[in-house]
């Protein structure tokens, strides 16, 4: 639903979730390319390319808990990797 006094609108789907998840899994690799892990800290020592297993168990493993969401029209609670979520 478009609101016209600030200019946004509010959209959901499946349209929606792949650019979220496109852009996840991009920092991810960026991520371990530039050699983030497993310091924290930028090392070129430890820049690898990672497989895109590795990206998906990321994205997986950063699954928490969620309350109040809002989930065809109705508030529901999730746990990691429930149907909620979409997992």
């Amino acid at each position: 639903e478009r609101n016209p006094n600030v200019g946004l609108s509010t959209e959901f789907g499946t349209s929606m979730a792949t650019p979220i998840a496109t852009g996840a899994a991009a920092l991810i690799r960026q991520y371990f390319e530039e050699g983030w892990y497993p310091s924290g800290r930028k090392n070129s020592q430890d820049e690898m390319r990672p497989s895109g297993a590795l990206i998906k168990a990321v994205i997986l493993n950063g699954g928490r808990e969620m309350n109040r969401i809002q989930n065809f029209l109705k508030y529901t609670s999730t746990k990691e990797y429930d149907q909620a979520q979409n997992y």
